[in-house]
């Protein structure tokens, strides 16, 4: 789940650093002669299909069609060395230095929304316009997320196998809608 203490802490630097990096891409396609153009959409089309293929994977496997994949279990954040020992500081202390550091490693966890931010500061091709895109998305995003991680803990508790099956079928429609545009790009 996307957390909203990732929007203020990290999302404008991250996306300073994708403009940055779209900026130098359109200088390299320019210098080797290429179209710039070209680079980003094709860059685009393989994210499309690579975030399609790992969608439809993710969706067969909240349905229960398939197995959840092992090293899913590997890049779970309780794994990381002091983790639980922040996490607990942070819950029964509430310093404000505490919340901010668990702020920022809760901002690392994958993010689809965030993802898409992401590229949106990548075609800005520059590292301010990058970073005020992305900043602009967290603070729209925010209060959004904080009314659902409010309200859905009790939800999801009561109605976990239903949450499961929709969470399932969108992350399946999301994943027909991003191999079709892939596919029409390799097509086109």
């Amino acid at each position: 789940m996307c957390l909203p203490r990732r929007s203020a802490d990290h999302l404008w630097l991250i996306g300073a650093l994708m403009g940055a990096a779209g900026g130098g891409l359109i200088r390299l396609a320019a210098a080797l002669g290429a179209s710039p153009m070209a680079w980003m959409a094709r860059g685009q089309m393989g994210l499309s299909l690579l975030a399609g293929v790992f969608l439809l994977y993710f969706g067969l496997s909240r349905l229960g069609l398939i197995a959840e994949p092992d090293w899913l279990a590997v890049a779970a954040p309780n794994r990381l060395p002091g983790w639980r020992r922040l996490m607990t500081r942070a819950v029964h202390r509430r310093t404000n230095r505490d919340l901010l550091i668990m702020g920022l490693m809760l901002g690392g966890l994958p993010c689809g929304l965030s993802y898409a931010a992401f590229a949106s500061a990548l075609s800005a091709a520059n590292p301010m316009a990058g970073a005020v895109s992305a900043l602009v998305f967290g603070l729209g995003t925010l209060p959004g997320l904080l009314a659902v991680g409010a309200g859905a803990g009790l939800l999801l508790n009561r109605f976990r196998r239903q949450a499961d099956m929709l969470a399932g079928l969108i992350m399946l429609g999301m994943a027909a809608a991003l191999l079709v545009r892939g596919m029409t790009w390799v097509a086109a």
